[in-house]
């Protein structure tokens, strides 16, 4: 997909999600998808690349998992 029109961000990276513990914590696969996606988040130059979280709440742990993500990737200094 080129990018678009006026923008610096040339590449997407997208993380599946994974049904959350019942306790609403994140599996480790998904720990992993995160850990993955925020080193590769940070070989790239400031601005060039976003991150794509998805899922729902698939197991009704109260959260989603996509949230869930968002809290760990922030935590792995990957900026909001």
């Amino acid at each position: 997909m080129p990018p678009l029109p006026d923008s610096k961000i040339k590449t997407a990276i997208t993380v599946l999600g994974n049904q959350l513990n019942p306790d609403g914590s994140a599996p480790k696969v998904l720990e992993f998808r995160v850990n993955a996606a925020a080193e590769y988040f940070k070989a790239f130059k400031r601005g060039s690349a976003i991150i794509i979280l998805s899922g729902g709440d698939s197991g009704k742990a109260g959260i989603t998992e996509a949230f869930r993500m968002r809290e760990l990737i922030i935590a792995r200094g990957v900026p909001d």
